[in-house]
């Protein structure tokens, strides 16, 4: 056993982390280029965004599910190397994070139930959710760029999320080990 071993995440929340990383990493993809789709009968662009929000209400369920684990199962400390003013932007981040996934996944199903020709989400493009809102122009403005500018800022969080990982993995500390299976 390791030093690092009692510091180190366990294999539910590795395993949480990253599919959340790679659905994220792809909700997020698909969602800044989507919108760059041709419109028309003969076009992917009705079935792209079908895929993209019933993915995100997927994500969503997995971002509440690992939030009330984690409540259940506090992260391990930073290792005692860690500068006292890194645990805090660490902690800052994290909660930011945390916000950001919540916010993205209830302002996009929002969105799409206030949209102004009342498309509401089709599951798996195939199930229809009930519409729980009503054609809004003005909400679904919104709830629209509401979605659109925290995903920029979730853009932005988890580009220095990725660069404080390399950090730690480049100066040779225990953090970046943590989350690794």
């Amino acid at each position: 056993m390791s030093r690092y071993d009692s510091l180190k995440y366990t294999p539910r929340a590795i395993a949480l982390h990253w599919l959340l990383a790679l659905l994220l990493l792809c909700l997020m993809t698909v969602g800044f280029t989507m919108t760059d789709l041709p419109k028309g009968p003969e076009s992917p662009r009705g079935m792209v965004f079908n895929w993209h929000k019933t993915f995100g209400l997927i994500a969503g369920l997995l971002i509440l599910y690992r939030y009330w684990w984690r409540s259940k199962n506090p992260p391990p400390i930073l290792p005692p190397e860690v500068p006292q003013w890194e645990v805090r932007l660490a902690n800052v981040s994290h909660r930011l994070l945390y916000a950001c996934m919540f916010v993205m996944p209830i302002s996009g199903f929002l969105g799409s139930n206030f949209h102004p020709k009342g498309y509401g989400v089709k599951l798996f493009n195939e199930i229809q959710l009930p519409v729980i809102g009503w054609p809004s122009e003005a909400l679904y403005a919104v709830f629209n760029t509401t979605h659109k500018t925290t995903a920029v800022l979730l853009a932005v969080l988890i580009a220095a999320h990725v660069m404080a990982a390399f950090k730690h993995l480049l100066s040779g500390s225990d953090v970046f080990r943590r989350m690794v299976p």
